[in-house]
């Protein structure tokens, strides 16, 4: 439950509320590790990115600021960022960056002080990029040179090189436009990076060029100003009712780390979780040390299962969600050290080949004692990102050969757990690693699903590639770990920009990759859905990130088909599904609006519909319940706040 303290709210705290909604007004921002977000143009911004970077002679390594878990410290409105870069080479250079944001500008003072003598780089540079999606057909200008932005990627790739203190660049419409200006003269480049698979023009500017003398300091001014209008403030959007595209087996998260925590207990509580996931601790579950007759042992393995485990924690999970019908994939991060090829890495580790037959002997009995013991078998059976080796890795090859012994092994013990094929770490170009199997007709008997981790995203091509294997091979496509970016380390989910980021990333899922299901990482106390303080039981708290689940879990049912819908604005993603159960039909229909505030029209809402319950996220509204709102001649007229998920729906809008 979620209690509502009441507190008088003190001066400072006043003060420190109005210095917040100050910011909050401030469009243009710096994340917390010091990096450009964002850069406020007219009524809305343009997304960029920057960082302070330090290669080596050949670029054979870079060293980031924002990478450097940098010391950050705060006054008068300016913040700084302190580091040591290099020093994991030997090197040592001391980097500072203050940074003062205003509503479209944003200044950056850098000073870079070299603290060796000989250490070859390239030079301390500023770098900036531009997103080839707002830039690509736009023009550019370093002093008097002039060129264009070019719409494909060019040979060569290197676009102009130049000594200036003014920089600007206009974007595809040549209407919005960001200008640089720095306090002296410097050289810069700008690049097209898609050369090396990114969406972003490069820009270049030395803060110094070459080597930096031991005790030496060079430093540098850099403003940036956006500027002019943004073209695409309204979006029409159009539903085709008649064109039903894929099914939804089921939505929900991954209950692998930190499973024991109220985090748990409140999402299967409070979301209609109709697909998941679970970890299998094979290295719990296993001898510390080979063990010839261990395997047969079956006092050994049942004396593991102990009250307050993390093995007890998960046997009592998949019981719970096979008593409630939830499909469900089990998978293995690590094993027992004596199964793998010395020296053990953090990641990349591979099995010793005598090892194969102990180690799927181990994980059937696993899943024979859980399904004996707790009444609990899951669906698929994989591997956690083999083609990563996180932690363990297989060759594609070395993959399908798992599949046929571990998939024959299960059918030995009547196990109606099915083999995943795939279960790689990112949709990207990674198609490939499936190929040896899927065409092994043999493995392909013990295959249930393909499965693919949807982390950093992917363009609409990519993810149809996935798409369409499925389609090929017959089988449901489910994505296993659901989320933008995996960085654990600086907690992408905490930033501003997690509410958009996660809404634009599940839309294009449903739009481009066609999943049956989805699973985010994950609905327990690991990247959480929920706040929570240091009082035991600790006091959780809801976040936009966890009302976008109920939007996705409670108003998407499993067996729900995807609609065709089609948006004229890039911004605005739209995505229609409907539910037919005992000739009752629902319809819910999910509006991603990530940027800044606009109206939108929409049309082809079914003509037996004359009004749909409406529900919205959005920065500070919970799964906001609104008006209903009303259908005329199938089309609605709607204004949608900044970064906001708003959902029409025939379904009931309260929570579960």
């Amino acid at each position: 439950m979620f209690l509502k303290d009441k507190h008088r709210i003190s001066l400072p705290l006043c003060l420190g509320l109005c210095i917040m909604c100050l910011r909050l007004h401030a469009e243009s921002r710096v994340d917390d590790s010091g990096r450009l977000e964002r850069i406020q143009v007219g009524e809305g911004w343009i997304h960029l990115k920057s960082d302070v970077k330090i290669p080596t002679k050949g670029w054979d390594k870079q060293f980031v600021l924002s990478a450097a878990n940098p010391q950050v410290t705060e006054a008068f409105g300016q913040r700084t960022w302190k580091a040591l870069l290099g020093k994991e080479a030997g090197m040592a250079f001391e980097v500072e960056q203050t940074v003062q944001v205003f509503r479209n500008k944003v200044s950056f003072d850098l000073q870079v002080t070299a603290l060796n003598d000989d250490d070859e780089i390239e030079g301390a540079i500023f770098e900036l990029e531009l997103p080839t999606n707002e830039f690509a057909g736009g023009i550019y200008a370093a002093g008097t040179e002039l060129g264009d932005l070019p719409l494909t990627l060019p040979d060569p790739y290197h676009i102009c090189g130049a000594d200036t203190d003014t920089l600007a660049f206009a974007d595809a419409s040549h209407k919005a436009k960001v200008k640089v200006e720095l306090n002296r003269l410097s050289p810069i480049h700008i690049q097209d990076s898609r050369k090396w698979g990114q969406s972003a023009f490069t820009v270049f500017i030395y803060i110094h060029p070459g080597n930096l003398k031991n005790g030496r300091t060079a430093r540098l001014h850099v403003d940036l100003t956006g500027d002019g209008k943004l073209e695409d403030k309204h979006a029409n959007l159009n539903l085709d009712a008649s064109k039903e595209l894929y099914r939804i087996a089921g939505l929900g998260g991954t209950y692998c780390f930190n499973i024991h925590t109220p985090v748990t207990r409140y999402t299967l509580d409070h979301l209609n979780v109709a697909f998941s996931r679970t970890e299998m601790s094979l290295k719990l579950w296993c001898p510390p040390v080979a063990d010839t007759t261990a395997k047969t042992d079956w006092a050994q393995f049942v004396a593991r299962d102990k009250p307050e485990t993390k093995l007890r924690y998960e046997f009592e999970l998949m019981r719970e969600l096979s008593q409630k019908k939830i499909p469900y994939v089990i998978s293995i991060w690590d094993l027992p050290e004596w199964m793998y090829v010395q020296p053990i890495t953090e990641y990349g580790n591979h099995i010793l080949p005598d090892k194969y037959v102990s180690m799927i002997e181990s994980i059937g009995s696993y899943l024979f004692y859980a399904r004996e013991m707790y009444h609990a078998e899951p669906d698929y059976f994989s591997f956690n990102e083999p083609d990563g080796g996180v932690k363990v890795a297989f060759t594609p090859e070395e993959h399908a050969r798992l599949i046929k012994i571990a998939g024959a092994h299960f059918a030995c013990f009547n196990l109606k757990t099915r083999m995943l094929l795939g279960d790689v770490t990112n949709p990207r170009g990674t198609v490939s690693y499936v190929q040896a199997a899927a065409d092994d007709q043999e493995a392909m008997q013990y295959v249930g699903a393909l499965s693919v981790h949807s982390w950093g995203g992917a363009t609409p091509e990519q993810y149809g590639a996935w798409s369409d294997l499925a389609r090929k091979l017959n089988l449901p496509l489910i994505v296993a770990e659901a989320g933008p970016d995996a960085d654990w380390k600086k907690k992408p989910w905490l930033q501003p920009d997690a509410l958009a980021n996660e809404m634009t990333h599940y839309q294009e899922l449903f739009l481009y990759a066609r999943p049956q299901a989805v699973m985010y990482w994950e609905f327990s106390d690991d990247y959480s859905l929920l706040t929570s303080d240091s009082a035991n039981p600790p006091k959780l708290g809801l976040t936009e990130r966890f009302c976008l689940q109920q939007h996705w879990c409670n108003l998407i049912p499993a067996g729900s088909m995807a609609l065709h819908t089609s948006s004229d604005n890039k911004h605005v993603l739209f995505t229609a599904f409907v539910h037919r159960q005992d000739g009752h039909i629902d319809y819910t229909l999910h509006i991603a609006n990530p940027e800044w505030s606009r109206q939108v029209t929409l049309e082809g809402i079914p003509a037996s519909l004359s009004q749909l319950n409406a529900v919205r996220t959005s920065k500070g509204e919970f799964f906001k319940t609104l008006d209903p709102v009303s259908i005329a001649d199938g089309k609605v007229i709607l204004n949608l706040p900044a970064q906001s998920l708003t959902t029409l729906t025939t379904l009931s809008t309260q929570e579960k």
